[in-house]
């Protein structure tokens, strides 16, 4: 993946897309979309825009845009609206559409699906709800050319949220993570100035990223929604597991915890590490996803039925048969332990 299309993931989900790792500029923010060109003078003066800053400007101003640090990249469209279309160049689009009706709508390329108000919450966590129960995801979330907006603040966790690593300013000037957010500043605030309103914003909640969906979501609806799901997380890395299979043409896969198991006795547990392997199948193959690392590792079902059971804890992995103990000592030789404790194996 480019780093302009990583840069403009990381803008619309406050999350990275991939395995390869960025770290943050020595100045400035990581990226940045500008609503109108006007203030990139300002932010560049004022140290918000730096040397390792990708930073998206409308194309009809680039032209007139003046030298700044940092890697200016022109768009079209208005890809900060409830709807519509933001292009690079001619030759990649994203479609920008509302979660609630993403469901009635065919997926004609890449698009960004956004939650952008009390309705598209609320359709968002019934899905989940369904997903949880019956194991039935939504297709469109599970889309390898889809990604869904500010996933940080949907329970989704991230490393990588707040306005050091993503921007967006509107035309007037003030400044949040999203174009959805509660307003951290101005053009004329510091670095500094802007982190420390977004950190102040988020120790008052109970919930992470309380600023992305601020501007268009009541908070407490929001922290409500996701205290009473401690699993959410869990369904975001569902998600990314049959986006990720999906793009490598498997489908039909099944997720563990998600409306039944492989293992023969698995009890999902509330809340579960989001940083765990997720074990996926169909009638042909079990699939392990590592997070970390975005990888999928294909087992057959009897192996992956013993990696389930060790996830879930129902077995632990000195009471396994020899030959399953041996596939658990491959998948730490390998980079995926199933279990901390089996990465010194």
């Amino acid at each position: 993946m480019s780093r302009t299309k990583q840069s403009l993931i990381l803008w619309a989900t406050g999350r990275l897309s991939g395995s390869a790792p960025l770290s943050l500029p020595a100045q400035g923010v990581m990226v940045a979309l500008l609503e109108d060109a006007k203030h990139l003078p300002v932010l560049a003066g004022g140290g918000l825009v730096g040397a390792g800053s990708t930073v998206f400007v409308p194309e009809s101003a680039v032209l007139e845009a003046p030298p700044v640090p940092g890697a200016l990249v022109p768009y079209g469209g208005d890809g900060w609206g409830l709807t519509g279309e933001l292009s690079l160049g001619t030759t990649f689009f994203v479609q920008v559409q509302k979660y609630a009706v993403s469901e009635y709508l065919s997926i004609l390329g890449p698009t960004l699906v956004r939650v952008d108000d009390g309705d598209d919450l609320a359709c968002f966590m019934a899905d989940a709800d369904r997903a949880r129960a019956e194991g039935v995801f939504p297709a469109y979330l599970t889309n390898p050319v889809i990604q869904l907006g500010d996933q940080c603040a949907l329970g989704a966790t991230s490393d990588h949220d707040g306005p050091a690593w993503r921007l967006h300013v509107r035309a007037d000037g003030t400044c949040s993570t999203s174009s959805s957010g509660s307003a951290l500043g101005s053009v004329t605030s510091s670095l500094e100035e802007l982190s420390y309103e977004w950190r102040r914003r988020n120790e008052a909640s109970r919930q992470p990223c309380a600023v992305a969906l601020g501007d268009r979501i009541c908070e407490e609806d929001r922290v409500a929604m996701l205290s009473s799901r401690p699993w959410i997380g869990r369904y975001h890395v569902a998600l990314d597991g049959l986006r990720q299979a999906c793009y490598h043409g498997l489908i039909n896969l099944r997720v563990s915890g998600f409306g039944g198991s492989l293992a023969e006795s698995y009890e999902p547990r509330s809340t579960e590490k989001t940083d765990a392997p997720l074990l996926m199948w169909n009638e042909e193959a079990a699939i392990l996803y590592d997070i970390r690392t975005s990888r999928l590792l294909r087992m057959s079902i009897e192996a992956g039925r013993v990696v389930d059971a060790v996830l879930a804890r129902s077995i632990q992995p000195a009471t396994v048969e020899p030959r399953a103990a041996a596939v658990l000592t491959e998948l730490a030789r390998r980079g995926m332990p199933v279990l901390p404790e089996l990465a010194s194996a």
